[in-house]
């Protein structure tokens, strides 16, 4: 059986004092993050197990069908950005937003799509500190493969210093 791999990945470029150092903030139960899912309607809900830290980033990874997109995503105190998305063959999408700077309020993340939800939607949410709270992303890249089990990402070269924050999903 053939595996359907698709990756994208940000590298964070932070200017930040030599003692500050990037940390993911536990969100939900899955140690991973918080995670939602829906089966129909046209947005799935996330809720975090606390409000984000004032300052911190977030950071969404949506994956469902090609069909629909995701359109806007709204919560968390951070104004939301599409980092990049990726489609591999058939009906698999992979999305990665990000917000940085949350202003600590709220649980709740909404996700709405550009249509009709009608296979299975997904959704995790991480947050991280220690993150500059503007013009944070350095660089991004992705790639994809539908017909193996392996795939190799574009090479990206950080510029904005030492902390770096790679974030990927597939």
């Amino acid at each position: 059986m053939k595996n359907l791999l698709l990756c994208l990945s940000l590298v964070l470029g932070l200017s930040l004092p030599a003692h500050a150092a990037i940390a993911r903030v536990d969100q939900g139960t899955s140690g991973l993050g918080a995670t939602g899912s829906a089966t129909s309607g046209t947005t799935v809900t996330v809720t975090l197990s606390q409000a984000a830290v004032a300052g911190s980033m977030l950071v969404a990874w949506d994956s469902g069908d090609t069909g629909i997109s995701v359109s806007s995503i709204s919560g968390g105190g951070v104004t939301w950005a599409l980092l990049g998305k990726s489609a591999a063959g058939g009906s698999n999408r992979e999305e990665i937003w990000y917000g940085l700077n949350s202003s600590g309020s709220g649980t709740t993340i909404t996700i709405t799509m550009s249509g009709t939800i009608t296979v299975a939607e997904r959704a995790t949410v991480a947050e991280f500190s220690g993150v500059a709270t503007s013009s944070a992303v350095d660089i991004s890249g992705s790639a994809k493969n539908s017909s193996g089990n392996s795939i190799s990402t574009n090479s990206i070269t950080p510029t904005a210093g030492l902390n770096q924050l790679i974030v990927a999903g597939y």
